[in-house]
C-alpha cells in the first residue's frame, strides 16, 4: 500500500465504526413509532449533502492546489471535532434522563414565550 493511501483507507475503515456508535445514540432517544421519519430524514440529508460536498470539493480543488485543498479541509474537520468536547449537550448525550430533563425545559422555556407573545 503507498504512503499515500494509507491515510485514506484509515478514515473509510473508521466509517462504519463511528456510524455504529451514532446509529446506537439515535436509537436509544428516539421513540420507536418515529424512528422511520427521523432515519429517513437523516438518510435523506446525508444522501443530498454526499454530491454537493464532491461538486464544491472538485471546484475548490480546481480553483486551488488540491494539497491545500485537502489540508485546509483536514484542518477545518479536525477543529470542527475538537470544538464538540466543549459542547455541553453533546457531553451529556448518552444521559438519557439529563437529556430528556432539557427537554422539557426547553418545552417550558418555549410555551412560556408563545403565552407570552398572545
Amino acid at each position: 500500500m503507498e504512503d499515500r493511501t494509507r491515510p485514506a483507507f484509515v478514515g473509510a475503515a473508521m466509517g462504519p465504526i463511528l456510524n455504529a456508535h451514532s446509529q446506537s445514540i439515535w436509537q436509544s432517544h428516539t421513540p420507536r413509532e418515529l424512528q422511520g421519519r427521523v432515519f429517513s430524514i437523516r438518510r435523506l440529508i446525508a444522501w443530498t449533502i454526499l454530491p454537493v460536498s464532491t461538486a464544491a470539493g472538485g471546484t475548490l480543488a480546481g480553483l486551488f492546489d488540491p494539497g491545500y485543498v485537502l489540508a485546509a479541509l483536514g484542518v477545518t474537520y479536525a477543529l470542527f471535532s475538537a470544538a464538540q468536547f466543549f459542547n455541553p449537550y453533546l457531553l451529556r448525550v448518552e444521559d438519557k434522563a439529563g437529556v430528556d430533563a432539557s427537554a422539557v425545559r426547553h418545552r417550558l422555556r418555549s410555551s412560556c414565550s408563545i403565552g407570552e407573545r398572545s
